[in-house]
C-alpha cells in the first residue's frame, strides 16, 4: 500500500484483525465485514470496495480494497485472501467534493 497512511499494516496494526475492524468507519463496518465474510470460491472470489478507516491522528481517511480469495473450506468459502489497500482519500474527497458543488 502506498500513500500518507501505509501504516495501517505497518508497526501499529500488523496483521491484527480486530483491530483493523474496530478502526473501521461504523457506516462502512457492516458492508466491508459482509463482502470479505462471503467471498466463496467460483461464485465470488474477487472484491474491489472502497471504505473509510480511521488514521493515527483520529479522521478517517477512504481507501481502496482489492484482490481475491486464494484459500477455501470445505464449504467453499474463503478462508485466506490476498488484496491491495490503497488510499484513495484525496481522489474521493475530490469527488465528494465536486459532487457537492454541482448540486448546488
Amino acid at each position: 500500500m502506498a500513500g500518507k497512511d501505509a501504516w495501517f499494516f505497518s508497526d501499529d496494526i500488523k496483521n491484527n484483525i480486530p483491530e483493523w475492524i474496530e478502526r473501521l468507519h461504523p457506516s462502512d463496518k457492516f458492508k466491508t465485514i459482509k463482502i470479505l465474510t462471503s467471498l466463496k470460491k467460483d461464485i465470488n472470489a474477487h472484491f474491489d470496495f472502497y471504505y473509510r478507516i480511521k488514521n493515527k491522528s483520529g479522521s478517517y481517511c477512504w481507501m481502496n480494497c482489492y484482490g481475491t480469495a486464494i484459500e477455501f473450506d470445505e464449504f467453499n468459502k474463503a478462508t485466506v485472501i490476498s488484496g491491495v489497500q490503497q488510499d484513495v482519500d484525496e481522489l474521493k474527497t475530490s469527488e465528494e467534493y465536486y459532487r457537492e458543488v454541482n448540486l448546488n
